[in-house]
Protein backbone atom coordinates (compact mmCIF):
# COMPACT_ATOMS: atom_id res chain seq x y z
CA UNK A 1 0.00 0.00 0.00
CA UNK A 2 2.91 2.37 0.70
CA UNK A 3 4.26 1.89 -2.81
CA UNK A 4 0.76 2.25 -4.27
CA UNK A 5 0.28 5.54 -2.41
CA UNK A 6 3.64 6.85 -3.63
CA UNK A 7 2.76 5.82 -7.18
CA UNK A 8 -0.42 7.89 -6.95
CA UNK A 9 1.47 10.86 -5.49
CA UNK A 10 3.96 10.67 -8.35
CA UNK A 11 1.15 10.74 -10.92
CA UNK A 12 -0.50 13.73 -9.23
CA UNK A 13 2.84 15.52 -8.95
CA UNK A 14 3.43 15.13 -12.69
CA UNK A 15 -0.06 16.41 -13.48
CA UNK A 16 -0.27 19.36 -11.10
CA UNK A 17 3.33 20.19 -10.17
CA UNK A 18 4.96 20.21 -6.76
CA UNK A 19 3.11 23.31 -5.56
CA UNK A 20 -0.38 21.92 -6.31
CA UNK A 21 0.24 18.26 -5.51
CA UNK A 22 -1.86 17.02 -2.57
CA UNK A 23 -0.24 14.87 0.07
CA UNK A 24 -1.60 11.39 0.71
CA UNK A 25 -2.17 10.10 4.24
CA UNK A 26 -1.93 6.39 4.97
CA UNK A 27 -3.86 4.90 7.89
CA UNK A 28 -1.37 2.55 9.54
CA UNK A 29 -2.41 -0.34 11.77
CA UNK A 30 -0.75 -0.95 15.18
CA UNK A 31 0.89 -4.11 13.78
CA UNK A 32 2.36 -2.26 10.80
CA UNK A 33 3.50 0.63 12.98
CA UNK A 34 5.51 -1.68 15.24
CA UNK A 35 7.40 -3.41 12.41
CA UNK A 36 11.10 -2.65 12.18
CA UNK A 37 10.97 -2.64 8.37
CA UNK A 38 8.33 0.11 8.14
CA UNK A 39 10.83 2.96 7.81
CA UNK A 40 12.86 1.12 5.17
CA UNK A 41 9.69 0.44 3.18
CA UNK A 42 8.73 4.11 3.23
CA UNK A 43 12.26 5.26 2.40
CA UNK A 44 12.48 2.83 -0.53
CA UNK A 45 9.10 3.93 -1.94
CA UNK A 46 9.97 7.63 -1.70
CA UNK A 47 13.34 7.03 -3.37
CA UNK A 48 11.87 4.86 -6.13
CA UNK A 49 9.31 7.52 -7.07
CA UNK A 50 11.64 10.48 -6.42
CA UNK A 51 9.28 12.07 -3.91
CA UNK A 52 9.85 14.39 -0.96
CA UNK A 53 8.66 12.94 2.33
CA UNK A 54 6.35 15.92 2.91
CA UNK A 55 3.90 14.53 0.33
CA UNK A 56 3.26 11.46 2.49
CA UNK A 57 1.58 11.35 5.90
CA UNK A 58 1.24 8.48 8.35
CA UNK A 59 -2.09 8.54 10.16
CA UNK A 60 -2.54 6.64 13.41
CA UNK A 61 -4.92 6.47 16.35
CA UNK A 62 -4.19 6.74 20.05
CA UNK A 63 -4.93 3.02 20.50
CA UNK A 64 -2.05 2.20 18.15
CA UNK A 65 0.38 3.74 20.64
CA UNK A 66 -0.56 1.69 23.70
CA UNK A 67 1.84 -1.23 23.08
CA UNK A 68 5.35 -1.49 21.62
CA UNK A 69 5.97 2.13 22.53
CA UNK A 70 9.75 2.05 22.16
CA UNK A 71 9.87 0.73 18.60
CA UNK A 72 6.90 2.84 17.52
CA UNK A 73 8.49 6.01 18.89
CA UNK A 74 11.71 5.12 17.07
CA UNK A 75 9.87 4.46 13.81
CA UNK A 76 7.93 7.72 14.01
CA UNK A 77 11.09 9.72 14.72
CA UNK A 78 12.84 8.18 11.70
CA UNK A 79 9.83 8.80 9.48
CA UNK A 80 9.86 12.46 10.49
CA UNK A 81 13.54 12.62 9.54
CA UNK A 82 12.43 11.58 6.04
CA UNK A 83 10.00 14.51 6.02
CA UNK A 84 6.92 12.31 6.47
CA UNK A 85 4.15 13.93 8.51
CA UNK A 86 2.69 12.13 11.54
CA UNK A 87 -1.07 12.57 12.11
CA UNK A 88 -2.88 11.61 15.32
CA UNK A 89 -6.43 10.68 14.34
CA UNK A 90 -9.60 10.89 16.48
CA UNK A 91 -7.86 13.14 18.99
CA UNK A 92 -9.74 13.57 22.25
CA UNK A 93 -11.45 10.17 22.30
CA UNK A 94 -8.68 8.11 23.93
CA UNK A 95 -7.57 7.72 27.53
CA UNK A 96 -4.14 9.33 27.32
CA UNK A 97 -4.25 12.02 24.64
CA UNK A 98 -2.08 14.54 26.46
CA UNK A 99 0.64 12.08 27.46
CA UNK A 100 0.80 10.87 23.85
CA UNK A 101 1.57 14.41 22.71
CA UNK A 102 4.44 14.49 25.18
CA UNK A 103 5.80 11.01 24.44
CA UNK A 104 5.51 10.73 20.65
CA UNK A 105 6.58 12.94 17.72
CA UNK A 106 3.25 14.21 16.34
CA UNK A 107 2.85 16.90 13.66
CA UNK A 108 -0.91 17.11 13.16
CA UNK A 109 -3.91 16.54 15.44
CA UNK A 110 -7.24 15.49 13.95
CA UNK A 111 -10.18 16.47 16.16
CA UNK A 112 -12.71 13.64 16.28
CA UNK A 113 -15.95 14.34 14.42
CA UNK A 114 -18.01 13.81 17.60
CA UNK A 115 -16.74 17.17 18.88
CA UNK A 116 -17.43 18.86 15.54
CA UNK A 117 -21.01 17.56 15.53
CA UNK A 118 -21.40 19.24 18.91
CA UNK A 119 -20.10 22.50 17.43
CA UNK A 120 -22.73 22.29 14.70
CA UNK A 121 -25.43 21.66 17.34
CA UNK A 122 -24.32 24.78 19.25
CA UNK A 123 -23.23 22.65 22.18
CA UNK A 124 -21.24 25.08 24.33
CA UNK A 125 -19.10 22.36 25.92
CA UNK A 126 -18.12 20.99 22.50
CA UNK A 127 -17.33 24.47 21.22
CA UNK A 128 -15.14 25.24 24.23
CA UNK A 129 -13.32 21.91 23.92
CA UNK A 130 -12.61 22.47 20.23
CA UNK A 131 -11.37 26.00 20.93
CA UNK A 132 -9.06 24.60 23.62
CA UNK A 133 -7.72 21.88 21.30
CA UNK A 134 -6.98 24.41 18.57
CA UNK A 135 -5.14 26.71 20.98
CA UNK A 136 -3.19 23.79 22.46
CA UNK A 137 -2.10 22.60 19.02
CA UNK A 138 -0.95 26.11 18.15
CA UNK A 139 1.03 26.33 21.40
CA UNK A 140 2.74 23.01 20.58
CA UNK A 141 3.48 24.08 16.97
CA UNK A 142 1.17 21.41 15.60
CA UNK A 143 -1.42 21.76 12.86
CA UNK A 144 -5.04 20.91 13.63
CA UNK A 145 -7.58 19.18 11.38
CA UNK A 146 -11.30 19.13 12.15
CA UNK A 147 -13.09 15.99 10.94
CA UNK A 148 -16.77 15.80 10.03
CA UNK A 149 -17.34 19.31 8.66
CA UNK A 150 -20.68 19.02 6.86
CA UNK A 151 -22.03 22.54 6.39
CA UNK A 152 -21.11 26.18 5.90
CA UNK A 153 -22.01 27.16 9.47
CA UNK A 154 -19.46 24.77 10.96
CA UNK A 155 -16.88 25.76 8.34
CA UNK A 156 -17.27 29.45 9.18
CA UNK A 157 -17.09 28.80 12.93
CA UNK A 158 -13.86 26.80 12.57
CA UNK A 159 -12.34 29.42 10.30
CA UNK A 160 -13.11 32.06 12.90
CA UNK A 161 -11.31 29.95 15.50
CA UNK A 162 -8.24 29.63 13.21
CA UNK A 163 -8.54 25.90 12.54
CA UNK A 164 -5.76 25.01 10.08
CA UNK A 165 -7.45 22.28 8.03
CA UNK A 166 -10.87 20.67 7.72
CA UNK A 167 -12.35 17.58 6.13
CA UNK A 168 -15.86 16.32 5.62
CA UNK A 169 -18.83 16.12 3.30
CA UNK A 170 -19.05 19.91 3.08
CA UNK A 171 -16.02 19.70 0.79
CA UNK A 172 -16.54 16.32 -0.86
CA UNK A 173 -17.67 12.77 -0.33
CA UNK A 174 -15.05 10.03 -0.88
CA UNK A 175 -14.16 9.99 -4.57
CA UNK A 176 -12.85 7.39 -7.03
CA UNK A 177 -9.55 8.22 -8.69
CA UNK A 178 -10.94 9.72 -11.92
CA UNK A 179 -13.38 11.94 -10.03
CA UNK A 180 -10.64 13.00 -7.61
CA UNK A 181 -8.51 14.34 -10.44
CA UNK A 182 -11.46 16.36 -11.77
CA UNK A 183 -12.05 17.72 -8.26
CA UNK A 184 -8.43 18.85 -7.89
CA UNK A 185 -8.48 20.56 -11.28
CA UNK A 186 -11.69 22.42 -10.42
CA UNK A 187 -10.32 23.39 -7.02
CA UNK A 188 -7.11 24.79 -8.46
CA UNK A 189 -9.02 26.72 -11.12
CA UNK A 190 -11.59 28.17 -8.72
CA UNK A 191 -9.42 29.60 -5.96
CA UNK A 192 -5.96 30.01 -4.54
CA UNK A 193 -4.69 26.59 -3.64
CA UNK A 194 -4.96 25.30 -0.10
CA UNK A 195 -3.91 21.90 1.16
CA UNK A 196 -5.76 18.88 -0.18
CA UNK A 197 -5.14 15.52 1.41
CA UNK A 198 -6.03 12.04 0.24
CA UNK A 199 -6.45 9.19 2.71
CA UNK A 200 -5.86 5.49 2.20
CA UNK A 201 -5.50 2.53 4.55
CA UNK A 202 -2.87 -0.11 5.23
Amino acid sequence: VIDSACTQISILKQQYGSNHCPYISINVSPLQLARLELVNQVRAALTLHNLPGKLLAIELTESALIENKKIIKQNLAQLRELGVQIFLDDFGTGYSSLSILQDFPIDVLKIDRSFIIGVNDNNLDSQNLVKAMIKMAQALNMEIVSEGVENLTTYNWLQKENCDLMQGYYFSKPLPEHALQDYIQQYIASQSFAKISISTVI
